[in-house]
């Protein structure tokens, strides 16, 4: 568990502090004095991961405040602003339920015991990502953050801490936690979703992708992307399993598919069955559902592992169009809904020359 957890807080790629801070941050002035004794910060941005019961009987959490939203990833962008904290609170054993960021008062914890109450001294620093995308990072000597919930949807996070070079740091955050659920325990996938969503498939396009007979022997598999056309809409990436053929045809997925049993990548290979999602390391694999506010930087707003439901694909013979109905769902039980209509592009990446094709998958 801890290497997955150092995995994943290197995945944040660190983007962090105030402008003014940047020459005391650099490793090559690690030694000169600050400019100021305090660092005062308010956070916009938050982005919470629970991994379970990890240590010592400790619930583990990373949370990220930053004045700039990050991507599916964690990864922030130039220019930002973020304080990385690695939290153990008192194990909850939420099994399937959907997990909470525990309240209560965290001490840094110069040991890294991983005991509940803690805030690692590993996991926890302030970062600047200049606009270079270098990273200046420092750790902490003491400090304690405090989680109190004001109701359903706001919380506040307060972290007072000193830094290596002596630094003040008060930072907060006030607003939703929408807590991204890592834990490899349960294979439980990730979902930030809040709400049902309903989509309109007016503007999106759909590549419908040949993969063949790579996985499984009689089963063929494609993939289904559904893009943007603009620089912000819903996404959504699918693996589809069919009968094996000798060949691309594109009247092989037609019909209804269902979730499979089991999470990718243990997932069965069955006709009929699409493959359902689950994220590792922060990174989703199998079938997902995203909205993009960025599609050129694949900025993430809500996120998705598609674990139940369906979808159906029919064609009209005469004007030679596809109907995909989808009727699908993340591990809460949300929906997430719409129907496309048109020509996908078709490519046939079956054989290892087939690169000609372009994909538009973006990771």
């Amino acid at each position: 568990m801890a290497k997955e957890f150092i995995s994943t807080v290197r995945l944040f790629l660190c983007s962090f502090a105030v402008l003014g801070m940047l020459s005391s941050c650099d490793d090559d002035d690690s030694n000169k004095e600050p400019s100021s004794d305090t660092v005062e910060f308010t956070a916009t941005a938050n982005k919470t991961f629970y991994y379970g019961n990890s240590y010592q009987d400790a619930d583990e959490y990373s949370i990220m405040i930053s004045d700039k939203p990050s991507d599916i990833y964690g990864n922030t962008t130039a220019g930002s602003t973020n304080y990385i904290l690695g939290v153990y609170a008192e194990a909850k054993y939420y099994e399937y339920g959907k997990a909470q960021l525990t309240e209560g008062t965290y001490r840094l914890d110069t040991a890294n015991t991983y005991a509940a109450g803690t805030m690692a001294a590993d996991w926890s620093r302030f970062c600047y990502t200049d606009e270079n995308m270098q990273d200046h990072i420092l750790y902490f000597t003491d400090g304690t953050l405090t989680v109190s919930r004001e109701d359903d949807n706001t919380y506040l996070l307060e972290l007072v801490a000193t830094d290596e070079q002596g630094k003040k740091h008060h930072a907060t955050y006030k607003g939703e936690i929408n807590l991204l659920d890592e834990r490899r325990e349960s294979n439980l996938p990730s979902s930030n979703l809040k709400d049902d969503v309903n989509i309109d498939f007016t503007d999106i396009s759909v590549d419908a992708v040949y993969l063949g007979s790579q996985r499984a022997e009689g089963v063929d598999q494609w993939y289904f992307t559904f893009n943007p056309k603009g620089n912000e809409g819903h996404f959504i990436f699918m693996y589809l399993n069919t009968t094996a053929t000798n060949g691309m045809t594109t009247d092989t997925f037609l019909g209804t598919f269902t979730a499979c049993e089991g999470f990718y990548p243990n997932s069965s290979y069955t006709p009929g069955t699409f493959m359902a999602g689950n994220s590792y390391n922060n990174v989703f694999e199998g079938s997902h559902y995203t909205y993009l506010t960025d599609v050129a930087q694949f900025v993430v707003s809500s996120k998705a592992a598609l674990t139940g439901g369906s979808v159906t694909i029919t064609r009209n013979e005469e004007t030679d169009t596809y109907t995909i109905d989808c009727n699908l769902e993340d591990a809460y039980g949300h929906h997430i809904k719409g129907t496309w209509t048109g020509k996908p592009e078709f490519l046939d990446k079956s054989q290892p020359d087939a690169s000609k094709a372009l994909i538009r998958q973006k990771h």
